[in-house]
Order: C-alpha cells, then sequence, then structure tokens
C-alpha cells in the first residue's frame, strides 16, 4: 500500500512543474484577454490600431480564428476594433495584442519541451546514444549447443561465455585486524 502511495506521489511530482506552468500560463491568457476587452470597450484611437487587408479567401487560409472578433495571423494574436468589406476586400482595424502573443508562445515551447520536440535536445540525443551503443550496449551472445561427443575442447564453451576481467591482486594486500 505505502508502495502505491509512493508511486503515486512520485507521478505528482515529475509532473507538477509541467502541468503547474501550463495551468498558470491559461490563467495568465484569459486574464490578458479581459484587460484588453475592457481596454478595447473603453476606446481606441485609430493611431494605436494595426490595418490589416485580406481578401475572404485569404482570411479562411492564412487567419487562425480563436473567435469571431480575434485571429492570429503570421504568429501574432489580433484583436478585433472595426471591420469594413470594400469590394473582395476585408479591412481590419486591430489591436496588436503583444502580451497575449507572449504568453501563446510560453505556452508552445512548454509544449516543445514536455513532448522533447526540441531540435537541439535531439541533436544532443543523436549525439550520446551512439556512445552508450559503443560503451554499454554489446551484441547478443550466439550460443550454440554441442553434443557430448563433440571432439571439440570443452572448455572452449566455459571461455567463450565467462570472460572474466583481470585485475592484478591489491599491493600491498589488505591486513586483516
Amino acid at each position: 500500500m505505502k508502495n502505491k502511495i509512493y508511486s503515486i506521489l512520485l507521478i505528482l511530482v515529475l509532473i507538477a512543474p509541467t502541468t503547474g506552468t501550463y495551468f498558470w500560463l491559461l490563467h495568465r491568457k484569459n486574464t490578458v484577454r479581459k484587460q484588453v476587452s475592457e481596454h478595447i470597450k473603453k476606446g481606441i484611437d485609430r493611431d494605436e490600431l494595426v490595418l490589416l487587408k485580406f481578401t475572404k479567401t485569404e482570411t479562411e487560409e492564412k487567419l487562425r480564428w480563436e473567435h469571431s472578433r480575434e485571429f492570429e495571423y503570421k504568429h501574432q494574436m489580433y484583436d478585433i476594433v472595426e471591420s469594413e468589406i470594400v469590394g473582395d476586400s476585408i479591412y481590419y482595424w486591430c489591436w496588436w495584442d503583444i502580451e497575449e502573443t507572449l504568453v501563446n508562445n510560453n505556452i508552445s515551447e512548454l509544449g516543445k519541451f514536455s513532448m522533447d520536440t526540441d531540435a537541439q535536445k535531439q541533436e544532443k540525443s543523436d549525439h550520446i546514444n551512439p556512445w552508450f551503443k559503443v560503451n554499454y550496449i554489446k551484441e547478443s551472445f550466439n550460443w550454440v549447443a554441442r553434443s557430448a561427443e563433440s571432439t571439440e575442447n570443452k572448455f572452449v564453451i566455459y571461455i567463450d561465455l565467462y570472460r572474466s576481467l583481470d585485475f592484478p591482486p591489491p599491493s600491498p594486500p589488505p591486513r586483516l585486524t
């Protein structure tokens, strides 16, 4: 029973930093969204906004929509303050949400870290694995059964199986007192 409790506690201790950070970042993202929403409701000068122009097909292909008033474009988050349709184009006056972009980048980095998809870690792993193969992983032993009537030297079998390390005796010999 104690072993199960210790096992569960160990698992929790191992996953707590990643999951705790993830939930804190989600909380931070929601807080930033509320702050931006309040800022937009108070009113923003057009000088502070970014104008983005897209065709209708580009809005479907290039934008990743969070909801009807917020999208991601080129890994940057934008909140729509005003929109206008002119012919085949759509003009969006947007608040460039730098804080939410940073939080999203942090979440993305956390995901890469937890999934070990980072290219630098993969490169280190590629360098270390051959070292382990050379130093620790030896070829498997292929045992061949021999009959008792075999004329070959029977001791060869044991020599192949048991190779001891040849260490010289300690000098001077240990004293027992």
